[in-house]
């Protein structure tokens, strides 16, 4: 009979392969037919299956549910919350990543790639000086932002902002990637 180890293991398997509708399935199977209480593991793994498989919906119910339940510390908050934004990301929900960012449990733990994912979220989505704005707000919590998070400001703004950027980074001595460039032609067209 599957124990807590194997499901866990099943369910980050399925994640890694972007199975997110077989990794929830895993997580309803373990918890509802095996009788098996769910770690914040497997949450986490199914929730960055769904982030994978760009399926905002249920990372965030999986998200709320892990938070109810109590199974989340402040790693495992990030790690869960890290997915969750990047799943709103990817389906430009720029007003959820920014409320998961604010939210209690990754105000204080939000790290580069939360900033990063809110950034892309507000950048594609036309939100510049939102854009910019998380960028600062990074640099103010001292995480150093990187190539990524000047290449997801840069998405969407003017070419005057992009070269300003471009000028940021260059005084922190962070050299611009390709895709940090081509961000930048792209903003001055």
């Amino acid at each position: 009979m599957p124990d807590i180890v194997s499901c866990s293991a099943l369910v980050g398997a399925f994640r890694r392969a972007a199975l997110w509708e077989s990794a929830l399935g895993m997580l309803g199977e373990a918890r509802l037919e095996l009788g098996l209480k769910a770690d914040a593991i497997m949450f986490v793994s199914a929730i960055s299956a769904c982030e994978r498989g760009w399926q905002w919906r249920p990372a965030v119910a999986l998200f709320e549910e892990l938070r109810r339940l109590g199974l989340i510390g402040a790693e495992g908050a990030v790690a869960a919350g890290n997915s969750v934004v990047s799943a709103c990301e990817k389906a430009l929900l720029w007003p959820l990543a920014l409320s998961l960012l604010r939210g209690p449990f990754l105000a204080e733990g939000a790290t580069l790639v939360t900033f990063n994912a809110v950034i892309a979220a507000c950048a594609g989505a036309s939100r510049w000086a939102q854009a910019a704005a998380l960028l600062g707000e990074a640099q103010g919590r001292r995480l150093d932002p990187d190539h990524v998070s000047f290449t997801a400001a840069m998405v969407g703004c003017s070419g005057i902002h992009a070269l300003n950027l471009l000028h940021t980074m260059r005084s922190r001595r962070l050299l611009p990637s390709v895709p940090t460039l081509n961000a930048a032609l792209v903003a001055c067209r």
